[in-house]
């Protein structure tokens, strides 16, 4: 049939021709929305924390927003952190469980595995992630309060982290004046007063910070409010 058209006989087809080239169509898989997908080696954000496994969920749709959550195991430490929009740096399992309301370790560690997993694991793979959680949870060991672990999360936002850098850059400066001008004078209690207001106020605003994101940008095709913590727990 080819040959009687005057076409080549080998030709396998399958292209267009436009303009003069040829042009083919090619499929693109993406990742579903509210979903969970999980990786194994794979980094497609560079400056991002690196996962030797890690399993990610994309929150929103395609006419919305969409904001990412990964959870995975750092090649680095080998433990448990996870990824919260708008926070530069990842998340030790242990504080982000505890920052959305949940008090023991138990109860973190019944969120992941059931409870009979970690007396009798059902596998040897069963009993080294038993492992890995466990060195994961006791990351969080010096954040004992809710209060605690929201603040830890809202100084390592891109909102407290420029911030920052801002009050480093006018330390630096104030310091090359005190240096050009040398001043012997005692730091007055009224000064330190000052000081204390000013850390209570970030560390408020830093926890205010942290409540907004969990309520509002984590996971958010759960649910937006804290009356969705619990829900979201179990989906972490």
């Amino acid at each position: 049939a080819m040959a009687v058209i005057h076409e080549d006989v080998c030709e396998i087809g399958g292209y267009f021709i436009i303009k003069g080239q040829q042009k083919v169509l090619i499929h693109q898989i993406k990742p579903a929305h509210n979903q969970i997908s999980t990786y194994k080696g794979k980094n497609n954000n560079k400056n991002g924390p690196k996962f030797s496994i890690y399993a990610e969920t994309r929150s929103g749709s395609t006419s919305s927003r969409t904001t990412s959550v990964r959870v995975g195991v750092l090649a680095k430490s080998g433990l448990l952190y996870c990824t919260i929009p708008h926070i530069d740096t990842p998340i030790p399992i242990g504080i982000l469980f505890r920052a959305l309301g949940v008090e023991t370790y138990a109860e973190m560690a019944n969120y992941i595995f059931l409870p009979e997993w970690f007396v009798h694991p059902p596998t040897v793979n069963h009993k080294k992630m038993v492992d890995i959680v466990v060195k994961s949870l006791e990351q969080s060991y010096g954040y004992q309060t809710q209060e605690e672990a929201l603040d830890y999360i809202g100084k390592h936002g891109q909102k407290f982290s420029n911030s920052q850098k801002g009050k480093k850059d006018s330390k630096k400066d104030s310091k090359k004046e005190s240096e050009k001008e040398p001043d012997d004078t005692e730091e007055t209690e009224l000064k330190k007063e000052i000081k204390t207001q000013t850390k209570e106020k970030e560390r408020e605003q830093s926890i205010s910070y942290a409540k907004y994101l969990l309520a509002t940008d984590f996971l958010h095709h759960i649910g937006s409010g804290t009356e969705f913590s619990n829900t979201k727990r179990f989906y972490l």
